[in-house]
């Protein structure tokens, strides 16, 4: 255990800072720094086990949550899991007082620097920058010129990444202005950490980040063109597939915003207005996260898939406000670091308090012949492609640094070169030992009417490889929580609201619902119930499998699959699997049915349907509860795990278990508006369908007496217990198609299904005054009148088996096309992404 003066006690006997640099941890002498004493003492006291058993207990609940950050340059695919280090990153209050003056000042210099590029330009009228390097920059955005939030700063949110020098002070490794990239996880970094870690997140007092999200939410209030109390704002994303779109919507969770997406929105008369299934609702603020140059494809960038058409009009005639403003991600060229001591002093009159790193521009003759002599220790960046990789040249092989020299005398005032940075080290978890990983600290801003307030820590990056000459390289880092240690205890609440200081109109509907939110919702319904389906049809098929030997019980398993293949559209083997019993074929069946659950590719296949479901939900992530989330992602997480039929069963019922718990908490914990109907309707008719297309695949053995097969119906079905609690005999197929198919009374019925969609549609109309019935809500009526007028359960009326089959038949067909014309009806009336918003108004 570490003493008073800060030896270190047996969990860092064997850490050894790296020679050169300095460590968070240690001071050179080998004590342990002050602010880190408290921490250390109580981890040692916690020993070296627990310690490992709480990391592993924070990355069940990154996994869990579905933390995920990803780009399309890993290799490893869009999206990976979040990579944590349980041992947070600490600084004392003094410390920390100081980074933040400096992180203040720069703030405020750059919020100035970019009301001049839109602006007067003085800067560059005057000398101090060269105007290559602002017109070199694909993201100075000439139309932007003129543009100004109503309020005093214009520059909302500001990043910047910084790291410690050898001597250590801090120094400035990159700006962040288009967005505040990393403050969600952050956030994340921290509840989870306090979850873990409760005493020593409350012995060491912390500083909270509950007033930098409130003060951020109260700025973004304060933009609204119009002023007022309660404005309404959304975050603008990219969508599901983006890299960052946990962070999106964990964000808009916690702020409470709606996430939307460009096709979401429309502009009329120069305004903003959200798309919903009400009508349009006028937008006042957009925080965005999409890049400056895809928000507005008229103006900006014609082939954007994001935007709004639009929106920059709407901007220039005080529309709407959107934050950070467009045009903002100009300041991240990194040529601007080689001016920014001049700059300063040209706009505050003063140095900066946190320096940059020693930056050239190669457009200047001099700084130009600086890089070419000094290129084999310099890392490159072009300008003129600020996305791309940084070039470290020293990795280049001899002809490309030729080819980089050319291009350099060429057209030199689009390349920008900088020292490589050491980064200083700090303790990390990595096979059960401390090891010095090089550390990045991206530090967040926001703005307020008075000036800039930082969030105490940040989102603390340490890399494997603290030599490294890129460390923001991707797939080289995991994260910490930054611990900011206060003088004295602070509150323990870290909500995000404030107290009630007006009166506030109360409503009970919420925020509008776009088409897209509906839609993934009706998806998310309908994928969870076929998952659901398919999990019970395929642990019956292999509880039956596990059971072969009886020749009823091999004859309902053969049927069973064809019913599933017949459900599914899955083409069978060529030859039937299993059909001989003979160890091979027995072989060839189990990998048969581990395909039918394993195979992502395989449309219809258990795994398919519950990515799409993971996918439909993390598309409304936003829209349902954090607990609905970490349900589906552990659903994915166990079916990755299978390996033989045994563990097959048991995630089977893992998975049926599940989705009934999804569906408890979507009754229960969601409000019963737009949102938990279209969930609910999606829901239901996968179940109608899924029922009327088993029975159809089933159609051969009606008239038969295999009762293996109909009790697996029945289990399949849920159903089992009400069917013998009634009957308590001899399964026969006419109960159980009453039970499964005419029982109002059943949960698990068609009948059912029909009644509470119906009841469902009509309360869209009840809620829009529409006194007509819609095509959506005729097609339900029908189905339900010809079940309900069947003679399904009356075998006695018909003259033979064939012609009772044939009627049976018919009537399953038809049911069949009616539900599929309902979904269509549906997908026409609510989830077309027209111009116009189409209004929940029902037509007849």
């Amino acid at each position: 255990m570490a003493d008073d003066t800060g030896r270190p006690g047996a969990l860092l006997a064997d850490y050894r800072p790296l020679a050169g640099t300095y460590d968070e941890c240690l001071s050179t002498d080998g004590a342990m720094r002050p602010a880190w004493r408290p921490l250390w003492r109580a981890l040692e006291t916690m020993g070296g086990t627990t310690l490992q058993q709480r990391h592993r207990e924070a990355v069940q609940l990154f996994r869990q949550n579905g933390v995920t950050y990803g780009s399309s340059q890993e290799p490893a695919g869009p999206q990976r899991p979040w990579s944590f280090d349980p041992v947070p990153m600490l600084m004392g209050n003094e410390e920390w007082g100081r980074l933040e003056r400096g992180l203040v000042q720069r703030a405020e210099f750059f919020n100035l620097l970019l009301e001049d590029l839109y602006g007067a330009q003085r800067c560059i009228a005057e000398g101090v920058l060269p105007p290559a390097v602002l017109h070199a920059s694909p993201d100075h955005l000439p139309p932007c010129r003129g543009l100004r939030l109503p309020f005093p700063r214009q520059l909302v949110f500001y990043a910047c990444s910084v790291a410690r020098a050898p001597g250590g002070g801090f120094t400035a490794l990159g700006d962040h202005t288009r967005l505040p990239l990393g403050v969600a996880y952050a956030l994340e970094n921290r509840m989870v950490l306090a979850r873990v870690f409760p005493e020593l997140y409350r012995d060491c007092q912390v500083q909270r980040l509950s007033r930098f999200f409130r003060a951020s939410r109260r700025t973004l209030a304060e933009l609204a063109p119009q002023g007022g109390g309660n404005p309404f704002i959304v975050l603008l994303s990219p969508g599901p597939d983006h890299e960052s779109y946990f962070e999106q919507a964990y964000l808009a969770n916690h702020l409470g915003f709606p996430l939307v997406e460009g096709r979401d929105l429309t502009v009329r008369e120069h305004k903003v207005y959200l798309k919903t299934l009400a009508g349009l609702q006028r937008v006042d603020v957009i925080l965005r996260h999409v890049e400056d140059r895809h928000c507005d494809p008229l103006e900006l960038t014609n082939d954007s898939r994001w935007g709004v058409a639009g929106l920059l009009q709407a901007v220039r005639r005080g529309g709407v406000s959107i934050a950070n403003p467009l045009g903002c991600t100009v300041l991240e060229n990194p040529a601007l670091r080689a001016f920014l001591q001049p700059l300063c002093r040209f706009f505050l009159g003063e140095d900066p308090l946190l320096p940059s790193l020693a930056t050239w521009w190669c457009g200047q003759p001099r700084e130009r012949e600086h890089v070419i002599a000094n290129l084999e220790r310099l890392v490159l960046r072009a300008i003129h492609a600020p996305r791309a990789r940084p070039i470290v040249v020293g990795r280049l092989a001899l002809a490309e640094r030729e080819k980089l020299v050319a291009a350099l005398r060429r057209e030199p005032h689009l390349y920008a070169a900088e020292e490589p940075f050491p980064l200083s080290t700090v303790p990390t978890l990595e096979g059960g030992a401390f090891l010095p990983q090089g550390l990045v600290l991206r530090c967040f801003l926001s703005a307020g009417r008075e000036g800039y307030s930082a969030m105490p820590g940040g989102l603390a990056r340490v890399h494997r490889h603290p030599g490294d000459e890129t460390p923001e390289a991707l797939g080289s880092w995991a994260s910490k929580d930054t611990w900011v240690i206060s003088a004295a205890p602070e509150e323990t609440s870290e909500a995000l609201m404030g107290d009630a200081k007006h009166t506030l109109k109360i409503d009970r509907r919420g925020s509008g619902v776009s088409s897209r939110i509906a839609e993934n919702l009706f998806w998310f319904g309908r994928y969870m119930e076929r998952a659901d389906r398919t999990a019970r049809l395929l642990r019956e098929a292999i509880v039956l499998f596990l059971q072969q030997g009886e020749s009823r019980r091999d004859a309902a398993l053969a049927q069973l699959l064809r019913s599933f293949y017949g459900i599914t559209r899955i083409p069978p083997p060529e030859s039937p699997a299993g059909a001989d019993g003979a160890p091979d074929a027995r072989s060839a069946q189990e990998r048969e049915l581990l395909r039918l659950i394993l195979d992502a590719a395989l449309e219809g296949s258990l795994l398919h349907d519950v990515q799409a479901m993971a996918s439909a939900a993390g598309a409304v992530r936003d829209r349902i509860s954090s607990e609905m989330m970490r349900i589906v992602n552990d659903i994915v997480d166990g079916l990755e795990r299978i390996a033989s039929p045994a563990e097959a069963v048991r995630q089977m019922e893992s998975v049926t278990l599940s989705i009934a718990a999804i569906a408890g908490l979507s009754m229960d914990s969601m409000t019963h508006t737009e949102e938990w109907r279209f969930l609910s309707i999606g829901r239901r008719l996968e179940r109608a369908l899924w029922n009327v297309a088993l029975m159809r695949a089933s159609a051969a053995e009606i008239a038969g007496a295999n009762d293996p097969y109909w009790e697996t119906l029945l289990r399949i079905q849920d159903s089992i217990m009400t069917y013998r609690w009634r009957y308590r005999a001899q399964v026969h197929p006419d109960a159980v198609l009453d039970l499964l198919l005419l029982d109002e009374s059943n949960p698990r019925s068609m009948a059912f299904q029909l009644v509470n969609i119906l009841k469902l549609v009509e309360d869209f109309n009840a809620s829009h005054q529409s006194y007509f019935r819609s095509t959506e809500e005729r097609v339900i009526l029908e189905a339900l009148a010809r079940l309900r007028l069947s003679s399904i359960s009356r075998r006695e009326l018909f003259p033979d088996p064939s012609a009772y089959s044939r009627y049976l038949t018919q009537l399953l067909d038809g049911w069949i096309e009616l539900l599929k014309g309902f979904s269509s009806a549906l997908s026409r009336a609510y989830f077309t992404h027209s111009k116009a918003a189409r209004p929940l108004l029902l037509r007849s």
